[in-house]
């Protein structure tokens, strides 16, 4: 491989050779909060040095099918050979630290401390492109990305090189020079008020200094402790003067120490600074470039490892053509609610606690009136949707057994929001006007997801809207889900998909199917199952469960009149059958 490639064409892990960002989200997004994808950065954080933002996630949403496979192939890698992450993960602090380096303003620094700077870099690349040889170019593992294979051989072409070998054997000799430069005593002269005015290197020494109390030095009266010497104070950090996330601050006492070191070691720096001359074109870019696509992956790789520890499965897509509009995931599930279970109950088996369900919008059906009680696990399944889509078009592992997914244009949402609407157009006017959105921007391989729309105001208004959109939707050819309370809605679908034209099937599905009963204050309730599956409404048993469970069935009404002693023990609600008088 040349060695310029990676140079040349800015080798990346999310995107591969000739391909580059595409598909921008603004952070404003009504996304951010309908899938709540500030849990997804969090959870895909590695720990808080090395933390993912929804920014940045949005930036490399891709609805290219070679830029998913691409990443799904090395993220497999990761998962697959502990090994590859395990070496990832140790070498990620110190390309942190090589990016510092860089942002430090190093070249204003005094010469002295640029060849320290400097000896440092190549210490910390040749560590690196040492371990990266050492794994990914190990014949015992079974690396199949293309990714990773291009890394490998780029970095085996390092590696094998007569400069890096050069600097390999020279660098332990370099190092050795400044090996006994461990400290540096200064001696600073006070005026009558005490403030410092004048200063002078007193030595230079082989050992660190320790802080400490003043009360504890002065009980102990000695100047060192096991070789060690001791200050009369706590170590002042040099990186504590600088704001958190920024280089350490070099202000024009500590730059005028290091002139004064230079001028005191100058034959010693001088002659590393020749030696690192040959070395000029050994450069560490490329690692500092790789620094988020690798903080990305382990957190992906970190992610699904826990999820899956946790009994519950993530599974790598198969990445269909886009204009095939395909979505089927087997038992699929809400991520961030397996999160949340996760944090709280660490050590339970979640499969055995969360639901899941089969989707697959296809031919049998492209569009889902969604109907069912209230906390039946509509949103639930709403979101589970979107975001195993988001998941796959960020190249991770989706939710599930078994998934095919093509990628989409554009995720919209239209979730109620909290905000109040504009006096002038009222609740009902915001709503239609972010719907009117989506449709000015949404294409037949958009995926659109409605929850509860259109449920604050009245109940004509609401389905007569309700109706107009569905029929929109169908004339559109996407994937939708809408989930309504408006059970109307989901009656007389044939006459839809007859008459409306478009090649995307409308059909009903229920959630909390009603597979058996309980009892609630002796009134017979449906039992929830979360089960989201195909069938036609059923509004008036999901009425009468919401009746009951708010304690508004009217025999438990009776009950309650009678027990506060307003109505007489004689009214009996047995005998009156309230469907003869409807």
């Amino acid at each position: 491989m040349d060695i310029n490639f990676f140079k040349q064409n800015k080798f990346s892990l999310l995107w591969p050779e000739g391909s580059g960002q595409e598909y921008v989200i603004d952070e404003n997004d009504y996304i951010i909060n309908d899938l709540s994808i500030n849990k997804i950065s969090e959870s895909l954080s590695i720990n808080n040095m090395f933390k993912l933002d929804n920014k940045f996630l949005l930036s490399i949403l891709s609805s290219k099918e070679e830029v998913l496979r691409y990443r799904l192939d090395i993220l497999e890698d990761f998962i697959n050979n502990p090994s590859v992450y395990e070496c990832f993960e140790s070498i990620l602090s110190l390309i942190e630290e090589l990016s510092i380096q860089g942002t430090s303003g190093r070249f204003s620094a005094p010469a002295f401390q640029q060849v320290i700077w400097r000896l440092g870099e190549l210490d910390m690349y040749a560590e690196c492109v040492s371990k990266l040889n050492s794994v990914l170019n190990n014949s015992n593992l079974n690396i199949r990305s293309q990714g990773l294979q291009m890394l490998s051989e780029y970095i085996k072409t390092i590696a094998d090189s007569d400069i890096f070998n050069s600097v390999i054997t020279v660098l332990p000799e370099l190092k050795s020079g400044l090996k006994n430069l461990s400290s540096v005593s200064i001696g600073v002269n006070l005026d009558h008020n005490l403030r410092a005015y004048e200063a002078t290197i007193l030595s230079i020494n082989d050992k660190p200094f320790k802080g400490d109390s003043v009360i504890h030095r002065l009980i102990r009266g000695k100047n060192s402790d096991n070789g060690n010497y001791i200050g009369i104070s706590q170590l002042l950090k040099v990186e504590n003067l600088a704001r958190p996330g920024e280089p350490p601050i070099y202000d024009a006492f500590q730059v005028t120490l290091f002139e004064q070191l230079n001028k005191v070691f100058r034959s010693t720096s001088k002659t590393i600074e020749d030696a690192l001359r040959k070395y000029i074109s050994v450069s560490s870019d490329f690692l500092v470039a790789l620094k988020r696509d690798i903080i990305f992956m382990l957190g992906a790789a970190k992610l699904v490892n826990k999820i899956k520890s946790s009994g519950l499965s993530m599974c790598k897509p198969e990445i269909w053509p886009i204009d095939k509009r395909e979505f089927f995931v087997e038992n699929i599930y809400n991520l961030n609610l397996a999160i949340n279970m996760y944090n709280t109950r660490s050590k339970t088996a979640l499969d055995e606690l969360i639901v899941m369900n089969n989707v697959d919008f296809g031919d049998n059906g492209r569009i889902f009136i969604l109907t069912g009680p209230n906390q039946g696990g509509k949103t639930t399944y709403i979101q589970a949707i979107g975001i195993a889509q988001l998941l796959c078009q960020l190249g991770i592992f989706v939710t599930g057994t078994k998934a095919r997914i093509s990628p989409v244009d554009r995720i919209f949402t239209h979730f109620p929001v909290e905000e109040k609407p504009d006096e002038n157009t009222g609740r009902l006017g915001e709503e239609s006007g972010r719907i009117h959105e989506i449709f000015n921007l949404a294409t037949s391989n958009s995926i659109i997801l409605f929850n509860e729309s259109l449920s604050s105001t009245s109940f004509s208004e609401g389905l007569y809207i309700s109706r107009e959109i569905i029929m929109a939707l169908r004339v559109l050819g996407g994937r939708a889900v809408f989930a309504t309370h408006f059970h109307e809605l989901a009656e007389n679908l044939d006459a839809y998909n007859e008459k409306i034209p478009g090649d995307s099937k409308i059909v009903s599905m229920v959630s909390g199917t009603n597979s058996s009963e309980e009892k609630l204050d002796g009134v017979s309730a449906a039992r929830r199952t979360y089960k989201i599956e195909p069938g036609p409404p059923q509004g008036l048993s999901y009425a009468r469960d919401i009746a009951s469970k708010h304690g508004l069935d009217f025999k438990q009404i009776i009950k309650l009149f009678q027990s506060r002693n307003i109505i007489s023990e004689n009214v009996n609600a047995e005998n009156i059958d309230i469907n003869k008088l409807t």
